[in-house]
Parts: structure tokens; sequence; C-alpha cells
């Protein structure tokens, strides 16, 4: 039996300043480098609706996170991203 755990993290907000995205980036990589059975991230799509019903995405791209963390975290962590392929024409 595998002792290996999923960890989930939503990404930051679009309006988010720079120094707190980086900041949030490198303590998440940090805490996953320290845990010694996490195998898989998972990065939610987190999808709200605007007063007029229309998709609004309050945090950044999934995708984009998810590239970020990587780059940062130190252990080869497989990951999967809630992503809703046919909301691709939805702005973000």
């Amino acid at each position: 039996m595998s002792s290996d755990i999923i960890f989930e993290v939503i990404p930051y907000s679009k309006t988010a300043s720079g120094a707190h995205c980086q900041k949030f980036v490198e303590r998440v990589a940090g805490v996953l480098d320290e845990m010694k059975h996490v195998g898989m991230l998972n990065i939610p799509e987190i999808l709200e609706e605007n007063h007029m019903g229309q998709p609004y995405y309050r945090n950044i791209d999934s995708r984009e996170f998810g590239a970020r963390l990587r780059e940062k975290c130190k252990k080869n962590i497989g990951h999967y991203i809630n992503y809703q392929h046919h909301l691709k024409s939805m702005k973000h």
C-alpha cells in the first residue's frame, strides 16, 4: 500500500500584489518540500459567477500557478489541475 497523499492548494487571487504572489508560491513550495509523503498536487480551478450570471475567475489560472510551483519546488510531484476544457472560451 502506498503512503503517498494528495495535497490541494487553491491559487492566489488575480488582484494579489507581486510580492504576495511570490511569497505564497515560495511558502507552498517550502511546505511541499518538507512533507515526505506528498505524491500528488491538486490545483482546483475556481469559477464563480458575476451578478449577470456570467463566469468570473477570481484566482490566477490554475495552470500558471502549477507552473510557478514546479519552478520553485525541489521535489518531483505529480500534479492534477481541475480545468474545465469546455469553458476555455469564457473570459478569465
